[in-house]
């Protein structure tokens, strides 16, 4: 049997090692590529991420004070956080005669349950657990004379989440009751 050389077994030696760091690095990528793809995964799931739905909505006149707006909603928290509904909003998108478009907001009243008994009136702020589904009704008010000189184009109902997101729904269809 024939002995190596110092130099040949040195190479050989030297191969090696650097064929095992090679298999070390490739190794060492495809694990960590793959953990950066379940942090991502885990990290979108964390993102706030709320949807809703209108289940039924109107209006309604109270003499010749007030017109109620009235939603049922359901919100879905589809994230694996928490999260917390600090606003709600109804814009009422109207024209006037000289055809400018104007914005009016209307803030969610839960104190209004006195005129429409709703017992499952939000309370804002509506905290919603991870992966919950909240239903109840959003109330909103307009006085009667602003609401009779409108010529509505249409509404768009917009929640605030803890994270200023925006949770919106436009071209809202609104019952009329009471006229």
């Amino acid at each position: 049997m024939k002995v190596l050389s110092n130099e040949i077994a040195s190479y050989i030696i030297g191969a090696a090692a650097a064929t095992a760091a090679w298999v070390g690095a490739a190794l060492s990528f495809v694990f960590s590529r793959r953990s950066y793809k379940i942090q991502s995964e885990q990290l979108r799931r964390m993102q706030p991420k709320l949807s809703i739905k209108i289940q039924d909505s109107y209006q309604k006149d109270f003499q010749d004070e007030f017109v109620v707006y009235a939603f049922q909603v359901v919100i879905n928290n589809k994230s694996d956080c928490d999260n917390v509904i600090n606003e709600a909003w109804l814009y009422i998108n109207n024209s006037r005669g000289d055809g400018i478009k104007l914005k009016y907001g209307l803030s969610h009243d839960s104190t209004l349950t006195k005129f429409e008994k709703h017992p499952d009136t939000f309370q804002i702020p509506l905290k919603i657990q991870s992966h919950d589904v909240q239903a109840g009704w959003l109330l909103f008010k307009i006085s009667k004379d602003y609401h009779s000189k409108m010529q509505i184009d249409s509404y768009a109902l917009h929640l605030l989440d803890e994270n200023n997101n925006a949770i919106e729904e436009y071209e809202v269809v609104v019952k009329q009751y009471g006229k």
